[in-house]
């Protein structure tokens, strides 16, 4: 059953309605996130070998390992879609995120130490790390070539946080 799910308050509403049952909050139709089902989830099992630059994170996205993102190693890297009044750093709507089941705020990268971590932002369709779902707010450790889940969006992380 397709639903709408709440914004502020994340209360799964019916696919029709116009008002949160719970809050009472306008519910918008353009950009909310698409609620999947949780069977079948893909695997992707092979991490693509790719050539790191120091002080760089790569992002590779399963099944589009031609156009991998290059971005200088920040503090914290949000992950998800692009919407009106809001900007997520890294926007994955054109790998076909909304489709998939990833949230605007869906997750997380941030430095810890030489590594980097990763925290679930409450997104309605889970993170998984390699093949473990995420407990939103919490953070796990990244290693280099682990594959992260949005949805059913898979990508690679890789990175050199050496000197």
């Amino acid at each position: 059953m397709v639903s709408i799910v709440c914004p502020t308050c994340y209360w799964e509403n019916p696919a029709n309605a116009v008002e949160c049952v719970k809050c009472h909050m306008t519910l918008e139709r353009k950009g909310t996130t698409r609620l999947l089902s949780q069977d079948a989830l893909p695997r992707y099992t092979d991490a693509p070998p790719v050539d790191i630059p120091k002080n760089t994170i790569v992002l590779v996205i399963a099944g589009q390992h031609d156009q991998p993102l290059l971005l200088p190693t920040q503090r914290s890297i949000f992950l998800g879609r692009q919407f009106p009044g809001e900007n997520p750093p890294i926007d994955l709507t054109p790998f076909g995120a909304h489709e998939l089941g990833v949230s605007r705020q869906h997750a997380v990268l941030e430095i810890h130490g030489r590594r980097y971590m990763v925290e679930d932002l409450a997104s309605s369709n889970g993170t998984w790390l390699n093949t473990m779902r995420l407990a939103p707010y919490a953070r796990y450790a990244v290693q280099s070539g682990d594959r992260l889940q949005l949805g059913r969006l898979a990508l690679f992380v890789y990175y050199d946080l050496s000197d």
